[in-house]
This record gives structure tokens, C-alpha cells and sequence, in this order.
């Protein structure tokens, strides 16, 4: 029996090392399948990970900064700028100003982004500022049927070099100036130039105008604009704004008055309407220092109407007997209005030599050219309408001339021009000369200029007065 156990527990230890034999090696080949699986795995999420966008992404967006986005927006040629703006002021307000030295980040775009086609937006604390469309780098470019990523297009968002151009329309009285960005608005700009004004619907005066506006529209504007508006006077004009709309309100703190001089024969019109005598306020009214002449020879007068309470500029017209349209002179305040003749040739071709002759003669009296001055007046007085109260000046004048030494005098020029008829009996023109004169003592420069009135006298035309100018 002792030797039955004995052969027994030495077969049973010798079949037990086999099967740890065996158990070592199957551990161990299953550990290296093990192993090499792992080392598959782990290759297998490695490019798993490589073939993420997200890996390219972190990468990318590391290379972005506010460089490269003002580089790509300077490229920008969608944004044109008006003539009431400067475009590097578009940029650095619409554009640059977002850039502020911030961490570049992304995300996927929604609606755009999917796994094929990967689409992210990089931005910054401050604004969406571009946009990143992917592209695979090729089939199994990461191994493990896995593909790389690539940047297909980066450019700059719509949105951000597309920003929303404004029309501005900017309503004011009729005869107000606007300035945008302190550049006049011209009247290419006009699209209305009737907006009536409420409130005025009832004008009094025949001829009187509802007071209108214009109303301008200015497209293709960018920036916040500062719009300036002035008045006829040059009053800055208030403000009424809803959005874009702007609305200057017409305020008529006086209204306006028109003093208007005409022949009598004339007809004086406003807006079409002829004024009848109910306008008249003076019927005796002359021209500039021709109401001197009317106590020794007759002088036409004329009629001065007076047109009070307009609320708008009026269209002033006047026209003679003939239909010709009379010539204005106009004040600088615009208010005082005076019409007269216009140039004639004819009367130009009949009496400018005879003009000549007196401004000759006038000249080398009061010149004494020859030191003659009593030889001179003659001469001179028979230009003249006697007991005038030119002719009394010039004759006084005779005592302070007469001790003149004579000279010689040379002409520069010597004109006269713009030949007018006032009247039948009355006409008017302009002289004016610059002579050398030369004395004894020395030499000078004279000149002048006059409004000749010339009257019918005795049946012939003689100097009435001279007018200084």
C-alpha cells in the first residue's frame, strides 16, 4: 500500500508542473495578445483623435490674432463709402474696433456644421468675427480609416463686412442748407422739394405760397452722422428724429415783407399774380438821388409796392410795356427790390460819342489840364441844365481850381457804358477813366466813376446830375 501512494503522488506532482507549464504559457500568450491589442487600441484612438476637428481646431486657432483678422478685413472691397464719410474711419469704427488684443476662440456653427463638413466660428469675448470651413487632408490619412483635417476657406463673417448701410431722409424748409458731416448737402440729393408743413393751410394773400420743405434722401450711410441744418438767416435748426427720419420743423418766428420799385408803367407780379393799386404805398417814389432833380426839371417817379405777411420767398417778376422783363436790383437783406431797363444799344449807338465829349470836357475842367479854367466852363456849362444843382457845384468850384497850375494828362481809359433808359426824357449811363497827370511837381494816378443822368432839356440832352458810385 506505501508503495501504491507513493507512485500515485508522484504521478499526481508531475501532471501538476505540466499544467502550470501550460497555464504560464497560455497567460502569457494571452497577456501579449493582451498587450498588442492595447497597443492597437491605443493606436486606433490616437488617430481616432487626430481625425477630430476640434484637434485641428486647437491648433489653428492658436495661429489667429487681431493681425491677421484686420489683414483679411483691409481686404474687404463690399464696403464703399459715400462722399459724407471716410472710409478708414468705417474701418476703424465698424471693423477695428472689435479687435482688443482678446483670446481667439471657437465653436460650431449652427445650422452649417456637420461631421463631413465641419464649420466653426472663432471669435472673441467682444464679437463673432470669422468663419472656418474644414476640409479632409484624404482618405486614411490618420490610419485606422481615419482622415486628417484641413482649413478649406477662413474668411471674415458676412455679418461683420456686410454691416447694415442706412438711408437717411432729412426733411427742412425750403430755403435751409443741410451739412452732413459737415459737408454740405447738395440738391442732386433732393427727392421732394413740395413737403408741405401742416399748419399752414390757410394762407391769407392771393399770391402767397403754403410754406413746403424738401425732403433729401442720402443712401450708402455707415456710422452714426451729424446732420447740421441752418436757415436763410443761418440759424441752426432744431431737431425732431425717429430712426433715420429727421424732420426739421418749420418755424416762422416773422414773417416776410417785400418793398418793390418799378416804373409806373411797369407791371410788378408775384407768384404769377399781378399787384394791383391796393400795394401801391408810395406813388412818388425815384431812384437813388434822383429826387434831387425834381425841383427844376421833370422826373418820371416811380411805384413802390409793399407786399407784407409772405410765409414763403416769393417768385418776384417785372416787365415793361414792351413785355421785355425789367432788370432787379436786389438789397442784401433781399427784402428791398428795385426793377429798371435794361441796357440799349440804341441809345448807346446815338449818344455814346456825345457822353465821351462831356466826361472829356468834365475831366480837364476839374483837371485844369491847360490851366485855362475859365476857357474850360464854357465848354463844360453847355453839357449842363442851367440853374441845375450840378451845374451850381461846378461852377463854385471854379475859385479853388483856378490856381491850379496846368498839366497834361494821359488817358489809361476812359468808358462809358450800360446806357439805361429811364424815360423818354431821361436816360442814364456809367463813366469811369484812370488818366496820368503830370505837373510841374509831380505825377499821379487819377480815377473815378459816375452815373450820368442825362435829361431832355429845352429840346436837347443835357447833364442833369452825376451820381457817385
Amino acid at each position: 500500500m506505501e508503495k501504491k501512494a507513493v507512485i500515485y503522488n508522484r504521478k499526481t506532482k508531475k501532471q501538476k508542473k505540466k499544467f502550470i507549464k501550460g497555464l504560464a504559457i497560455y497567460s502569457a500568450c494571452f497577456i501579449v495578445v493582451i498587450l498588442i491589442g492595447l497597443a492597437l487600441f491605443w493606436q486606433y484612438m490616437k488617430s481616432y483623435e487626430l481625425s477630430r476637428p476640434e484637434n485641428f481646431m486647437n491648433e489653428f486657432v492658436k495661429t489667429v490674432d487681431d493681425n491677421t483678422i484686420r489683414t483679411m478685413m483691409t481686404e474687404n472691397e463690399k464696403i464703399e463709402a459715400s462722399e459724407f464719410e471716410d472710409i478708414n474711419t468705417i474701418y476703424d469704427q465698424l471693423f477695428f474696433s472689435n479687435l482688443k488684443n482678446e483670446e481667439y476662440k471657437y465653436r460650431k456653427m449652427p445650422g452649417q456644421y456637420t461631421d463631413t463638413l465641419p464649420v466653426y466660428i472663432i471669435y472673441t469675448d467682444s464679437a463673432d468675427l470669422c468663419k472656418v470651413v474644414l476640409t479632409s487632408k484624404g482618405d486614411n490619412t490618420a490610419k485606422f480609416g481615419f482622415n486628417l483635417w484641413q482649413a478649406d476657406t477662413f474668411t471674415v463673417l458676412d455679418s461683420v463686412l456686410n454691416p447694415e448701410q442706412k438711408t437717411l431722409s432729412i426733411t427742412v424748409p425750403k430755403l435751409a442748407d443741410v451739412y452732413v458731416n459737415d459737408i454740405e448737402v447738395s440738391d442732386s440729393y433732393v427727392t421732394d422739394s413740395s413737403v408741405a408743413y401742416s399748419g399752414y393751410e390757410d394762407v391769407l394773400q392771393p399770391f402767397d405760397e403754403r410754406p413746403t420743405g424738401k425732403r433729401y434722401e442720402i443712401p450708402g450711410i455707415y456710422l452714426e452722422a451729424d446732420i447740421l441744418v441752418k436757415d436763410y438767416k443761418g440759424i441752426t435748426l432744431e431737431l425732431n428724429r425717429a430712426g433715420n427720419e429727421y424732420v426739421y420743423p418749420l418755424v416762422i418766428k416773422e414773417t416776410l415783407s417785400y418793398n418793390i420799385t418799378a416804373p409806373k408803367e411797369a407791371k410788378v407780379y408775384i407768384n404769377g399774380i399781378l399787384l394791383t393799386a391796393e400795394y401801391i404805398e408810395n406813388s412818388e417814389e425815384y431812384y437813388a438821388g434822383f429826387d434831387n432833380l425834381v425841383t427844376y426839371t421833370q422826373i418820371p417817379p416811380l411805384n413802390r409796392y409793399l407786399v407784407e405777411n409772405l410765409y414763403s420767398e416769393p417768385n418776384i417778376e417785372c416787365y415793361g410795356e414792351d413785355g421785355l422783363t425789367l432788370e432787379k436790383i436786389e438789397a442784401s437783406d433781399k427784402k428791398n427790390i428795385i426793377y429798371h431797363y435794361s441796357e440799349s444799344e440804341k441809345l448807346k449807338a446815338d449818344y455814346e460819342q456825345y457822353a465821351l465829349g462831356f466826361a472829356k470836357v468834365y475831366i480837364n475842367f476839374t483837371t485844369n489840364a491847360t490851366g485855362d479854367i475859365w476857357g474850360y466852363f464854357p465848354t463844360l456849362n453847355a453839357y449842363l441844365i442851367q440853374d441845375s444843382v450840378l451845374q451850381t457845384r461846378l461852377k463854385s468850384a471854379i475859385p479853388s481850381l483856378y490856381w491850379v497850375m496846368g498839366s497834361t494828362l494821359e488817358y489809361n481809359y476812359l468808358n462809358v457804358t450800360d446806357f439805361r433808359p429811364i424815360s423818354e426824357t431821361c436816360f442814364t449811363c456809367q463813366m469811369s477813366f484812370s488818366a496820368t497827370q503830370k505837373t510841374y511837381y509831380e505825377t499821379k494816378t487819377l480815377e473815378d466813376s459816375f452815373e450820368l443822368v442825362f435829361m431832355l432839356y429845352n429840346n436837347k440832352w443835357r447833364v442833369a446830375d452825376m451820381l457817385s458810385e
